[in-house]
């Protein structure tokens, strides 16, 4: 769909995601995360190591055995790989692309000291769809930030009562795009609030739109 192909020009647009690009991908693929960046890779041509489970030591090798530019991740993962802080070259990474989860502003900047500033946050739902990405520049500026909307999505933060809110003031987020889903399997739905659907998180716009 038109709404569809506006989100994965989004996601190009703030991501340097090349052709030939090798892609290390540990994030399960059984989730939309994982999925999405596997399709992405095939899209690239890219190459793409894939492994039964997750060992940051193996995501380690494979980013040095292989010269890999990808590495997409879930933020419990980018943890382990500091933890384990394994002895290997991980220099060649271009893009380090992290979705799933919330990212702790204090594992941003842990990963960025460690690693180099090549982190993309990514922020979305099943229900919503992709909604913002933090550039490396974006979380070095505040490295708490789920970035700015992609093309095609507009946010809003409002009240309980659906009231919007001026920037800075934490609420409720709610989204429009193209990309809402039509309802759950039991029939039910998200709130919609001028058509924007909630996304069930609290949050705030800075004075810089992240």
């Amino acid at each position: 769909s038109r709404s569809t192909s506006s989100a994965a020009i989004g996601v190009f647009e703030a991501i340097p995601f090349r052709r030939g690009d090798i892609m290390v991908l540990p994030a399960p693929l059984f989730h939309a995360w994982g999925l999405s960046q596997l399709l992405i890779g095939a899209t690239l041509g890219a190459t793409v190591v894939l492994r039964r489970s997750f060992d940051p030591e193996q995501v380690a090798a494979d980013v040095e055995a292989h010269g890999a530019t990808v590495l997409s991740v879930v933020p419990v993962m980018l943890h382990r790989l500091l933890a384990a802080d394994p002895d290997f070259d991980m220099s060649s990474l271009r893009v380090v692309a992290s979705s799933g989860a919330a990212l702790p502003s204090r594992l941003a900047e842990r990963w960025m000291d460690r690693f180099g500033p090549a982190l993309y946050n990514l922020y979305g739902s099943t229900e919503v769809g992709q909604v913002s990405i933090a550039t490396p520049d974006d979380l070095l500026a505040d490295p708490s930030t789920a970035g700015r909307p992609v093309r095609g999505v507009d946010i809003a933060i409002v009240d309980d009562d659906g009231a919007p809110l001026p920037d800075g003031a934490v609420g409720r987020i709610v989204v429009r795009s193209g990309m809402h889903f039509d309802g759950y399997t039991d029939g039910g739905t998200k709130e919609m609030v001028d058509e924007h659907m909630s996304i069930g998180d609290l949050g705030r716009i800075d004075d810089e739109g992240r």
